[in-house]
Protein backbone atom coordinates (compact mmCIF):
# COMPACT_ATOMS: atom_id res chain seq x y z
CA UNK A 1 0.00 0.00 0.00
CA UNK A 2 1.33 3.54 -1.45
CA UNK A 3 -0.07 6.27 0.79
CA UNK A 4 -1.33 9.75 -1.03
CA UNK A 5 0.57 13.08 -0.40
CA UNK A 6 -2.25 14.72 1.74
CA UNK A 7 -2.95 18.99 2.10
CA UNK A 8 -1.78 18.40 5.46
CA UNK A 9 1.76 16.90 4.92
CA UNK A 10 1.99 19.26 2.34
CA UNK A 11 1.49 22.38 4.95
CA UNK A 12 4.16 20.34 7.04
CA UNK A 13 6.86 19.55 4.33
CA UNK A 14 6.48 23.80 3.87
CA UNK A 15 7.14 24.20 7.58
CA UNK A 16 9.43 21.69 8.61
CA UNK A 17 11.46 20.25 5.46
CA UNK A 18 14.51 21.60 3.46
CA UNK A 19 12.99 20.29 0.29
CA UNK A 20 16.59 19.25 -1.17
CA UNK A 21 16.33 18.77 -4.91
CA UNK A 22 19.70 17.53 -5.06
CA UNK A 23 21.60 20.46 -5.46
CA UNK A 24 23.08 22.82 -3.11
CA UNK A 25 20.69 25.71 -1.99
CA UNK A 26 20.04 27.88 0.87
CA UNK A 27 17.90 26.22 3.91
CA UNK A 28 15.21 28.95 5.32
CA UNK A 29 14.87 29.15 8.84
CA UNK A 30 12.98 25.90 8.84
CA UNK A 31 11.03 25.33 12.42
CA UNK A 32 12.58 22.97 14.65
CA UNK A 33 10.99 20.21 16.15
CA UNK A 34 10.26 21.71 19.41
CA UNK A 35 8.49 24.65 17.36
CA UNK A 36 6.21 22.57 15.01
CA UNK A 37 5.28 20.73 18.42
CA UNK A 38 3.96 23.79 19.83
CA UNK A 39 2.41 24.58 16.49
CA UNK A 40 0.41 21.75 16.05
CA UNK A 41 -0.85 21.42 19.85
CA UNK A 42 -1.87 25.16 19.33
CA UNK A 43 -3.99 24.29 16.29
CA UNK A 44 -5.42 21.46 17.47
CA UNK A 45 -6.47 23.29 20.43
CA UNK A 46 -8.09 25.79 18.34
CA UNK A 47 -9.95 23.18 16.03
CA UNK A 48 -7.58 23.49 13.36
CA UNK A 49 -5.12 21.69 11.33
CA UNK A 50 -1.84 22.26 9.13
CA UNK A 51 -3.49 22.64 5.84
CA UNK A 52 -5.50 25.71 7.37
CA UNK A 53 -2.18 27.62 7.12
CA UNK A 54 -2.23 27.58 3.55
CA UNK A 55 -6.14 28.04 2.81
CA UNK A 56 -6.65 31.58 0.53
CA UNK A 57 -8.41 32.64 4.16
CA UNK A 58 -5.77 31.71 6.57
CA UNK A 59 -4.73 35.30 7.32
CA UNK A 60 -6.69 35.21 10.28
CA UNK A 61 -5.07 31.88 11.15
CA UNK A 62 -1.40 32.86 10.76
CA UNK A 63 -1.99 35.85 13.47
CA UNK A 64 -3.10 34.13 16.08
CA UNK A 65 0.12 31.72 15.49
CA UNK A 66 2.05 35.21 15.56
CA UNK A 67 2.68 34.48 19.53
CA UNK A 68 4.13 30.90 18.79
CA UNK A 69 5.78 31.97 15.28
CA UNK A 70 6.72 35.25 13.90
CA UNK A 71 4.08 36.11 10.61
CA UNK A 72 6.67 36.67 8.50
CA UNK A 73 8.70 33.15 9.08
CA UNK A 74 5.85 31.59 8.55
CA UNK A 75 4.85 33.30 5.49
CA UNK A 76 8.12 32.67 3.97
CA UNK A 77 8.26 28.74 4.61
CA UNK A 78 4.64 28.26 3.74
CA UNK A 79 5.90 30.13 0.30
CA UNK A 80 8.10 27.72 -0.92
CA UNK A 81 5.03 26.10 -3.23
CA UNK A 82 6.75 25.82 -6.27
CA UNK A 83 10.13 23.93 -4.96
CA UNK A 84 7.74 21.83 -3.26
CA UNK A 85 6.10 20.88 -6.49
CA UNK A 86 9.27 19.76 -7.76
CA UNK A 87 10.19 17.69 -4.95
CA UNK A 88 6.83 16.04 -4.87
CA UNK A 89 7.54 14.99 -8.90
CA UNK A 90 11.13 13.94 -7.93
CA UNK A 91 9.83 11.62 -5.15
CA UNK A 92 6.83 10.44 -7.10
CA UNK A 93 9.30 9.53 -10.08
CA UNK A 94 11.37 7.21 -7.56
CA UNK A 95 8.12 5.53 -5.71
CA UNK A 96 8.97 7.82 -2.48
CA UNK A 97 5.88 8.59 -0.50
CA UNK A 98 5.88 10.87 2.46
CA UNK A 99 3.47 11.37 5.68
CA UNK A 100 2.54 12.90 8.57
CA UNK A 101 1.35 12.45 12.09
CA UNK A 102 -1.98 14.17 11.05
CA UNK A 103 -2.51 11.05 7.96
CA UNK A 104 -4.11 8.16 9.47
CA UNK A 105 -1.74 6.13 7.48
CA UNK A 106 0.75 7.17 9.38
CA UNK A 107 2.34 4.34 11.65
CA UNK A 108 0.11 3.64 14.30
CA UNK A 109 2.99 2.02 16.27
CA UNK A 110 5.04 5.42 16.45
CA UNK A 111 2.40 7.62 17.28
CA UNK A 112 1.22 5.33 20.54
CA UNK A 113 4.32 4.79 21.81
CA UNK A 114 6.61 8.17 20.95
CA UNK A 115 3.57 10.40 20.91
CA UNK A 116 4.64 14.02 20.39
CA UNK A 117 8.00 12.82 19.56
CA UNK A 118 7.37 10.78 16.45
CA UNK A 119 8.56 12.79 13.48
CA UNK A 120 6.36 15.34 12.25
CA UNK A 121 6.98 13.27 8.74
CA UNK A 122 8.01 10.21 7.56
CA UNK A 123 9.39 9.79 3.67
CA UNK A 124 9.63 6.02 2.77
CA UNK A 125 9.07 3.72 -0.15
CA UNK A 126 7.59 -0.05 -0.24
CA UNK A 127 4.35 -1.03 1.42
CA UNK A 128 4.00 1.10 4.82
CA UNK A 129 1.41 -1.72 5.94
CA UNK A 130 5.14 -3.46 7.01
CA UNK A 131 5.50 -1.35 9.27
CA UNK A 132 2.44 -2.38 11.46
CA UNK A 133 3.66 -6.31 11.84
CA UNK A 134 6.28 -5.96 14.45
CA UNK A 135 8.95 -7.86 14.65
CA UNK A 136 12.46 -8.20 15.82
CA UNK A 137 14.90 -5.33 15.80
CA UNK A 138 18.10 -6.52 15.37
CA UNK A 139 21.32 -3.35 15.94
CA UNK A 140 24.99 -3.55 16.12
CA UNK A 141 28.34 -1.93 15.06
CA UNK A 142 29.55 -1.14 12.15
CA UNK A 143 33.10 -2.29 12.08
CA UNK A 144 33.21 -5.96 13.08
CA UNK A 145 34.55 -9.25 12.80
CA UNK A 146 33.09 -11.98 10.20
CA UNK A 147 32.16 -13.90 13.18
CA UNK A 148 30.00 -11.33 14.44
CA UNK A 149 28.90 -10.79 10.94
CA UNK A 150 27.63 -14.80 10.50
CA UNK A 151 25.91 -14.47 13.65
CA UNK A 152 23.93 -11.74 12.13
CA UNK A 153 23.08 -13.61 9.49
CA UNK A 154 21.87 -16.46 11.22
CA UNK A 155 19.44 -14.25 12.84
CA UNK A 156 18.19 -12.63 10.08
CA UNK A 157 17.61 -16.57 8.56
CA UNK A 158 15.91 -17.24 11.76
CA UNK A 159 13.61 -14.59 11.76
CA UNK A 160 12.33 -15.01 8.37
CA UNK A 161 11.72 -18.48 8.82
CA UNK A 162 9.53 -17.77 12.00
CA UNK A 163 7.80 -15.43 9.87
CA UNK A 164 8.74 -12.21 12.06
CA UNK A 165 10.06 -8.64 10.50
CA UNK A 166 13.22 -7.68 10.91
CA UNK A 167 13.96 -4.02 11.86
CA UNK A 168 17.11 -2.49 11.61
CA UNK A 169 19.07 0.66 10.40
CA UNK A 170 20.51 -0.28 6.96
CA UNK A 171 24.14 0.83 8.38
CA UNK A 172 27.28 -1.47 6.85
CA UNK A 173 28.00 -4.44 9.88
CA UNK A 174 25.19 -6.07 11.78
CA UNK A 175 22.55 -4.00 10.33
CA UNK A 176 22.93 -4.87 6.35
CA UNK A 177 23.63 -8.32 7.26
CA UNK A 178 20.60 -9.28 9.33
CA UNK A 179 18.89 -7.35 6.86
CA UNK A 180 20.26 -9.09 3.57
CA UNK A 181 19.62 -12.48 5.20
CA UNK A 182 15.97 -12.09 5.77
CA UNK A 183 15.45 -10.83 2.40
CA UNK A 184 17.70 -13.82 0.65
CA UNK A 185 15.11 -16.61 3.03
CA UNK A 186 11.95 -15.10 1.66
CA UNK A 187 11.52 -12.48 4.88
CA UNK A 188 10.38 -9.10 5.10
CA UNK A 189 12.36 -6.27 6.70
CA UNK A 190 12.08 -2.50 7.40
CA UNK A 191 15.01 -0.19 7.34
CA UNK A 192 15.09 2.83 9.09
CA UNK A 193 16.97 5.02 7.80
CA UNK A 194 19.50 7.71 9.06
CA UNK A 195 20.38 9.08 5.16
CA UNK A 196 20.68 8.89 1.49
CA UNK A 197 16.69 7.00 2.00
CA UNK A 198 16.50 8.36 -1.94
CA UNK A 199 19.99 6.76 -3.57
CA UNK A 200 19.10 3.69 -1.61
CA UNK A 201 15.57 3.25 -2.82
CA UNK A 202 17.62 3.35 -6.41
CA UNK A 203 19.75 0.83 -5.88
CA UNK A 204 19.27 -2.00 -8.15
CA UNK A 205 19.41 -4.80 -5.81
CA UNK A 206 17.02 -3.08 -3.20
CA UNK A 207 13.78 -2.06 -6.45
CA UNK A 208 12.69 -5.16 -6.99
CA UNK A 209 12.01 -6.63 -3.39
CA UNK A 210 10.39 -2.77 -2.71
CA UNK A 211 8.17 -3.24 -5.04
CA UNK A 212 7.13 -6.48 -4.47
CA UNK A 213 6.18 -5.32 -0.71
CA UNK A 214 9.13 -7.55 1.10
CA UNK A 215 11.40 -4.85 1.79
CA UNK A 216 9.78 -1.10 3.02
CA UNK A 217 13.02 1.62 3.53
CA UNK A 218 11.93 5.03 5.73
CA UNK A 219 13.68 7.78 7.32
CA UNK A 220 12.84 10.65 9.21
CA UNK A 221 14.68 13.12 7.43
CA UNK A 222 14.88 14.13 3.72
CA UNK A 223 15.44 11.61 1.01
CA UNK A 224 18.49 13.58 -0.26
CA UNK A 225 19.91 14.28 3.38
CA UNK A 226 23.76 12.77 3.76
CA UNK A 227 24.93 10.81 7.14
CA UNK A 228 24.73 12.77 10.46
CA UNK A 229 25.92 11.20 13.85
CA UNK A 230 23.46 13.33 15.10
CA UNK A 231 20.27 11.97 12.48
CA UNK A 232 21.77 8.84 13.22
CA UNK A 233 21.13 8.99 16.94
CA UNK A 234 17.80 10.79 16.45
CA UNK A 235 16.61 7.22 14.44
CA UNK A 236 17.46 4.69 16.55
CA UNK A 237 14.20 5.30 18.72
CA UNK A 238 11.99 4.64 15.44
CA UNK A 239 13.77 1.30 15.21
CA UNK A 240 13.00 -0.12 18.87
CA UNK A 241 9.44 2.06 18.76
CA UNK A 242 8.36 -0.45 15.39
CA UNK A 243 9.71 -3.87 17.04
CA UNK A 244 8.75 -6.36 19.07
CA UNK A 245 11.77 -7.22 21.01
CA UNK A 246 15.34 -6.19 20.24
CA UNK A 247 18.69 -7.73 19.97
CA UNK A 248 22.28 -5.99 20.62
CA UNK A 249 24.61 -8.45 18.26
CA UNK A 250 27.40 -5.69 19.07
CA UNK A 251 28.50 -2.95 20.24
CA UNK A 252 31.40 -0.69 21.85
CA UNK A 253 30.97 0.36 25.29
CA UNK A 254 29.69 3.64 26.31
CA UNK A 255 29.78 5.30 23.32
CA UNK A 256 28.62 4.74 20.00
CA UNK A 257 24.70 4.93 18.53
CA UNK A 258 24.20 1.50 19.20
CA UNK A 259 24.87 2.23 22.35
CA UNK A 260 23.23 5.36 22.89
CA UNK A 261 20.41 3.69 21.23
CA UNK A 262 19.98 0.35 23.45
CA UNK A 263 20.76 3.00 26.71
CA UNK A 264 18.00 5.28 25.59
CA UNK A 265 15.11 2.20 25.37
CA UNK A 266 16.23 0.84 28.83
CA UNK A 267 16.52 4.00 30.72
CA UNK A 268 13.35 5.88 29.41
CA UNK A 269 11.90 4.81 26.20
CA UNK A 270 11.30 0.81 27.37
CA UNK A 271 9.30 0.43 24.71
CA UNK A 272 10.63 -3.85 23.90
CA UNK A 273 13.03 -6.15 25.49
CA UNK A 274 16.27 -5.99 24.80
CA UNK A 275 18.38 -9.14 24.12
CA UNK A 276 22.39 -8.50 24.57
CA UNK A 277 24.96 -11.25 22.87
CA UNK A 278 28.27 -11.08 25.03
CA UNK A 279 30.95 -12.45 23.99
CA UNK A 280 33.21 -14.45 25.86
CA UNK A 281 34.47 -13.47 29.34
CA UNK A 282 35.07 -9.82 30.76
CA UNK A 283 38.97 -8.66 30.57
CA UNK A 284 38.34 -7.28 34.22
CA UNK A 285 35.20 -7.12 37.09
CA UNK A 286 31.58 -5.54 35.86
CA UNK A 287 30.11 -3.15 38.47
CA UNK A 288 26.45 -3.79 38.03
CA UNK A 289 24.12 -1.44 39.16
CA UNK A 290 21.26 -3.46 40.90
CA UNK A 291 19.13 -0.97 41.26
CA UNK A 292 18.73 -0.92 37.44
CA UNK A 293 18.31 -4.75 37.81
CA UNK A 294 15.17 -4.61 39.76
CA UNK A 295 13.36 -1.84 39.26
CA UNK A 296 13.72 -1.98 35.11
CA UNK A 297 12.64 -5.89 35.60
CA UNK A 298 15.68 -6.93 33.85
CA UNK A 299 16.14 -10.70 33.49
CA UNK A 300 19.85 -11.96 33.23
CA UNK A 301 20.51 -15.33 31.48
CA UNK A 302 24.20 -16.80 31.60
CA UNK A 303 24.94 -19.42 29.10
CA UNK A 304 28.06 -21.54 29.28
CA UNK A 305 29.22 -22.25 25.74
CA UNK A 306 25.82 -23.33 24.14
CA UNK A 307 22.99 -24.78 24.75
CA UNK A 308 24.71 -27.57 26.56
CA UNK A 309 22.20 -30.50 27.22
CA UNK A 310 20.30 -29.47 24.07
CA UNK A 311 22.97 -29.89 22.05
CA UNK A 312 24.70 -33.08 23.72
CA UNK A 313 20.79 -34.53 22.87
CA UNK A 314 21.21 -33.61 19.34
CA UNK A 315 24.48 -34.90 18.78
CA UNK A 316 23.74 -38.33 20.47
CA UNK A 317 20.75 -38.80 18.02
CA UNK A 318 23.23 -37.98 15.45
CA UNK A 319 26.05 -40.80 16.40
CA UNK A 320 23.19 -42.95 16.70
CA UNK A 321 22.14 -42.39 13.23
CA UNK A 322 25.21 -43.38 11.97
CA UNK A 323 27.47 -40.11 11.52
CA UNK A 324 30.97 -40.68 11.48
CA UNK A 325 33.08 -37.92 13.17
CA UNK A 326 36.34 -39.58 13.41
CA UNK A 327 37.61 -38.13 9.67
CA UNK A 328 37.41 -34.60 11.34
CA UNK A 329 39.50 -35.58 14.98
CA UNK A 330 42.72 -34.65 13.85
CA UNK A 331 44.20 -34.39 17.44
CA UNK A 332 43.74 -36.61 20.75
CA UNK A 333 45.77 -34.84 23.77
CA UNK A 334 45.90 -35.49 27.44
CA UNK A 335 43.92 -32.77 29.26
CA UNK A 336 47.24 -32.02 30.65
CA UNK A 337 48.30 -30.63 27.47
CA UNK A 338 45.57 -28.35 26.72
CA UNK A 339 47.97 -24.82 26.27
CA UNK A 340 49.16 -27.29 22.90
CA UNK A 341 45.85 -28.17 21.59
CA UNK A 342 45.18 -24.24 21.89
CA UNK A 343 48.21 -23.36 20.06
CA UNK A 344 47.79 -25.92 17.52
CA UNK A 345 44.14 -24.85 17.40
CA UNK A 346 45.53 -21.15 16.59
CA UNK A 347 47.95 -22.23 14.17
CA UNK A 348 44.72 -23.50 12.18
CA UNK A 349 47.03 -26.87 12.36
CA UNK A 350 43.74 -28.68 12.79
CA UNK A 351 40.65 -30.37 12.77
CA UNK A 352 38.76 -31.11 15.63
CA UNK A 353 40.88 -31.66 18.83
CA UNK A 354 39.66 -33.70 21.62
CA UNK A 355 41.33 -33.61 25.11
CA UNK A 356 41.09 -36.60 27.20
CA UNK A 357 40.46 -36.69 30.84
CA UNK A 358 41.42 -39.75 31.90
CA UNK A 359 44.57 -39.81 31.08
Amino acid sequence: MTPTLSPNTQAILLLTAPLLTGRSSSTPDLLTSSEYKRLARHLREIQHQPADLVSPDAEELLRACQHLIDEDRLRRLLGRGFLLSQVIERWQARAIWVVSRADTDYPRRLKARLREDAPAVLYGCGDISLLETGGLAVVGSRHVDDALIDYALSVGHLAARANRTVISGGAKGIDQAAMRAALEAGGNVCGVLADSLEKTTMNREHRNLLLEGQLTLISPFDPSAGFNVGNAMQRNKLIYALADASLVVSSDVEKGGTWAGAIEQLDKLRFVPIYVRLTGLPAKPMLNDWNKVIFKQLTLKGIYGREMFETWHKMIAMLESGLDVRKVITHRLPASRFLEGFETMRRGDCGKIVLDWTA
